[in-house]
């Protein structure tokens, strides 16, 4: 068993994050199956090149889960792309480009505005890559009543079992990110809880819903608060949508 924590002084152990996520995935690549239950992801980069030969030499996290996918079943569940949207800002972004039309900007105000939306086609180009590594085994979380939105943070294999308050990103991950415990558990070493947190895994990710639903809401969402000024028929479309804006508002700078 290996218990991370993180008090005012810093690290409550040797090991880091980063090298207990590394070791998860080395043992995976030998494992029968992995589940990654994260409420949010990212594309990050390893601190150093993750080495497993003969299927992987990368920095890379999606070049990681794709060599792992080629050789086991991963199945990864998320939080929908819905929930990245900013809908205040969204609102005062359509309103502002109809006020403003053919009107230059400062600098300071089209950099904020790209900020933002650099935010959410990071959120689109993810869930896009993990539905071309995984298929169907991305699955998202939906906000419904009376349970709100996944925040369940765990990490199996045939192995191992890693749980706690680590995000699958680069802040869940770094030595000063965003996280507070983390606890790895060894097969061997506690069945019980291994197989609990098996069946944990599994029902979240049964309960979870398809790319193509994911994508419904989101569009849906988007269509009804009037939120973008053309139609789109896709996430990708979404995406092409979005880095075309961008392009627009750094064109308006005066």
């Amino acid at each position: 068993m290996r218990l991370v924590c993180r008090d005012r002084q810093g690290s409550t152990s040797r090991y880091t994050i980063e090298s207990l996520i590394r070791r998860f995935f080395h043992e995976s690549f030998n494992s029968s199956f992995v589940y990654i239950i994260s409420p949010w992801i990212s594309l990050f980069e390893f601190s150093k090149p993750l080495m497993h030969y003969p299927f992987v030499d990368t920095n890379r996290v999606d070049e990681a889960l794709r060599a792992l996918a080629d050789v086991t079943d991963v199945k990864v569940l998320t939080r929908c792309v819905d929930d990245s949207i900013d809908i205040g800002f969204m609102k005062f972004l359509r309103i502002w480009r109809e006020v403003q039309t053919g009107v230059g900007a400062s600098e300071a105000l089209i950099n904020y505005l790209i900020g933002h939306l650099d935010n959410f086609t990071k959120t689109l180009e993810l869930v896009i890559t993990l539905r071309d590594i995984l298929g169907d085994n991305i699955r998202f979380d939906l906000k419904q009543p009376g349970y709100g939105r996944l925040h369940t943070k765990l990490y199996v294999n045939d192995f191992s079992v890693i749980l706690g308050s680590v995000n699958f990103t680069k802040s869940g991950i770094a030595d000063n990110g965003n996280w507070e415990c983390l606890l790895n558990l060894r097969k061997d070493h506690a069945k019980a809880i291994h197989t609990d947190a098996l069946k944990v895994a599994e029902r979240h990710f049964s309960l979870g819903q398809d790319f193509s639903t994911c994508e419904r809401v989101t569009l849906s969402l988007l269509a009804e608060l009037n939120l973008i000024d053309k139609p789109v028929a896709s996430l990708d479309e979404l995406l092409e949508y979005f880095n075309d804006l961008k392009h627009e508002l750094s064109s308006r700078v005066y």
